[in-house]
């Protein structure tokens, strides 16, 4: 419940990223939590960000799909559901951009909030390890080790 109210949050660019908070009043630097160089908006943070690039490129490569993102975060959710994979990972690849998206959010609160910042690799990990536990509710196969799931993903 609390991804699906992120990303209708995220696609609307409501949540409260710097230049949100910004435009409310708050007087603070405006730059991303996560690369360190550009502004922070949703867009950013959730889809060009090095960072967020970086997770997409990976996304990706494990579907063996080629895709371009969209300009907002909203376009690229209703494409991701209009597109068309195997039948046999259709539900897995309808979780992944929302997993995704809620990895790079809390990678972002835990270096604003707790001063924790990840390694890429590290980042990389938390992302498939979520995303392999989010698989096993969605496909039903709880006992799916991480491995078990990056190579049932990579199967044709």
């Amino acid at each position: 419940m609390r991804v699906s109210f992120f990303a209708w949050e995220a696609s609307w660019n409501r949540i409260l990223t710097t230049d949100q908070l910004k435009r409310r009043g708050w007087i603070l630097p405006n730059r991303c939590y996560l690369c360190k160089m550009e502004e922070e908006t949703s867009d950013h943070l959730l889809l060009f960000c090095k960072k967020a690039t970086m997770l997409w490129s990976l996304l990706f490569s494990l579907f063996d799909v080629q895709w371009v993102l969209h300009s907002s975060i909203k376009r690229n959710l209703i494409a991701w559901h209009g597109a068309s994979v195997s039948k046999r990972k259709e539900k897995a690849w309808r979780a992944a951009s929302l997993c995704l998206m809620w990895t790079l959010w809390k990678e972002r609160n835990e270096r604003v909030f707790n001063d924790n910042e990840r390694t890429d690799q590290a980042l990389k990990l938390s992302f498939l390890y979520t995303f392999v536990n989010w698989g096993r509710v969605y496909l039903e196969i709880h006992s799916l080790s991480l491995f078990d799931f990056i190579e049932w993903l990579l199967s044709r």
